[in-house]
């Protein structure tokens, strides 16, 4: 694994972030067939056989931009002058990163007005508004996509933010799922795995090479169904997110600038045979009741976070 502790503290930002990200490139896709093989037979020729044909769900190894949703260079231009703005001041002490789960704080999609969110904001304003907070999420991103916003900025270059939380991952999943034939498509979830786990293991690692005085609290994937209507729990992705979320925990545990925390238990029902309908109504996003239930799983752990690297100015 690449050692920030090798790297030397008088580099730039950028100059750290280029450096990371070409030196995890190639490693990546060594891991990446390493941990393929992992999913095999004791062999190995089971593996490699099965995930073979599901390349193109682990194809991108290392940052990249969106081309094919309209609109989304727009809204990445968006944020990272929001970011800039805010760095110039004292920046952030707060950043939430992730995809369409972390922009619904927001209130939109793609940066626009999206009705069934609009409630969201003022969730967010009751547990967070005490903190100067960003929320850096874009709708249907993936690891690799918040891997390339993180380098192309979206992250403060002056001022390192008290406390960042990282919810991505489960869109490389839903993709996967999504492009499989019918009959493989629980196949390619799986295969999906490797790479997520890498990825968001170079994500954090980017995150301590430019942001090392922040904590970075990774989320636990929520859980998620396999259609809007199929909230039967355990489901087609139980499988690939329990291994996700045991690697996240695994990563935070040898810095102390790295927390793990898991909010996926409200989301299902008490039996635990279900999705909870009522704070997940398409299997995927949140409610506004569910995002009361995510605010108030995540705010203790900031703000204990925040009163130790702040305490005279996080209130009572």
């Amino acid at each position: 694994m690449l050692s920030i502790s090798a790297i030397t503290h008088k580099q730039s930002p950028h100059q750290l972030t280029a450096r990371l990200v070409s030196g995890c490139c190639l490693l990546l896709l060594v891991l990446v067939g390493l941990e393929w093989l992992r999913y095999a037979h004791p062999t190995g020729r089971a593996g490699v056989g099965r995930c073979k044909r599901h390349l193109h769900v682990n194809a991108s190894l290392e940052p990249r931009p969106r081309d094919d949703i309209p609109g989304w260079n727009a809204c990445h231009a968006q944020r990272a002058a929001s970011m800039a703005a805010a760095d110039e001041e004292q920046g952030p002490q707060l950043i939430f990163y992730g995809d369409s789960i972390t922009e619904r704080w927001l209130g939109t999609s793609q940066c626009a007005p999206l009705p069934p969110a609009q409630g969201v904001p003022a969730v967010f304003a009751r547990h967070f508004s005490r903190f100067n907070a960003s929320v850096m999420g874009i709708a249907a991103d993936t690891t690799a996509h918040l891997m390339w916003r993180l380098t192309h900025g979206e992250a403060p270059v002056k001022h390192n933010p008290a406390v960042a939380v990282v919810l991505i991952g489960t869109n490389d999943l839903g993709y996967a799922w999504m492009l499989a034939d019918p009959e493989t498509a629980e196949e390619a979830v799986m295969c999906a795995v490797p790479g997520v786990k890498l990825r968001v293991q170079r994500t954090l690692e980017m995150m301590r090479g430019m942001m090392p005085a922040t904590h970075i609290v990774l989320l636990a994937l929520l859980p998620r169904g396999p259609g809007a209507e199929l909230f039967g729990w355990p489901s087609a992705f139980t499988g690939p997110m329990d291994a996700i979320n045991l690697a996240f925990r695994e990563f935070t545990r040898p810095d102390d600038h790295l927390h793990f925390l898991d909010c996926g238990h409200p989301f299902l029902t008490p039996d635990q045979a279900a999705i909870n309908r009522r704070l997940m109504p398409d299997t995927l996003h949140p409610s506004v009741a569910g995002y009361g239930a995510l605010a108030r799983c995540i705010f203790p752990r900031i703000n204990q976070l925040m009163r130790a690297a702040l305490p005279p100015a996080v209130p009572e």
